[in-house]
């Protein structure tokens, strides 16, 4: 009786250990992540079952997954199409590696196991090159010259210096004049304006003299007949 209860609990023991165990399976880049081309990334990916083996994949920018290799237990490779990539167990865990990172080699990565009819895949690790932000110069106008050689080159229009126009070529008006006087017509013709109004419409203007002859007796300004003897 003792021995078929020790065998029980030590069935129970190993159930409960094997419940408690969780399937697990976790991808860490264990470089720097790359800041130009032509440098060395490195993955791993850590399982609880190393008896498995993994696979590796890679998710596209469009969303298309892409089959990289899979690796044993036994560290036996077996890769598909796509090149730069080497991939082995060491240790316990299974490591990527790519040898020289290039423009196609930017993915999100993954690592996944197959066991007991079982798919697991872990979680995404995004390898990119950091975006470089360009800031926009003010544009300005463009000229063509023509060199001596015949070839077409542009140059950034600016104003001629009135100083260097008069001693080099006195004809060629400079960019000053085509300022000042359309400015200084705006100006005198404002104030011809203003002498207008200040003659036309001033106060003196307003107040008009009465020419009217006022009357000398006391009649209201009314005229009286002459008096007239009717003899």
């Amino acid at each position: 009786m003792a021995r078929i209860l020790s065998v029980l609990w030590l069935l129970g023991q190993f159930l409960c250990c094997c419940r408690s165990q969780t399937d697990t399976i976790d991808i860490k880049m264990i470089s720097n992540p790359p800041h130009a081309f032509g440098t060395k990334v490195e993955f791993k990916c850590e399982s609880n079952y190393m008896d498995a083996g993994v696979f590796w994949v890679l998710q596209k920018s469009d969303g298309t997954h892409h089959f990289i290799s899979h690796v044993t237990s036994r560290s036996k490779e077996v890769t598909g199409i796509l090149t730069g990539y080497k991939s082995s167990k060491t240790g316990n865990y299974y490591q990527l590696t790519i040898a020289s990172f290039q423009e196609k080699h930017e993915a999100t990565y993954y690592c996944v196991r197959h066991r007991n009819q079982k798919l697991l895949f872990s979680s995404g690790t995004p390898v990119y090159l950091p975006v470089k932000t360009t800031t926009m110069r003010p544009t300005t106008p463009q000229q063509i010259v023509v060199t001596s050689k015949g070839l077409i080159r542009e140059e950034a229009m600016k104003c001629p210096n009135s100083t260097i126009i008069a001693k080099t070529n006195p004809k060629i008006i400079s960019c000053e004049f085509y300022i000042w006087v359309p400015l200084a017509g705006v100006s005198l013709l404002l104030l011809i304006l203003v002498i207008i109004i200040s003659v036309c419409c001033g106060p003196r203007r307003s107040k008009r003299k009465c020419k009217c002859k006022r009357p000398t007796n006391g009649t209201n300004g009314t005229h009286t007949k002459p008096f007239q003897n009717n003899k």
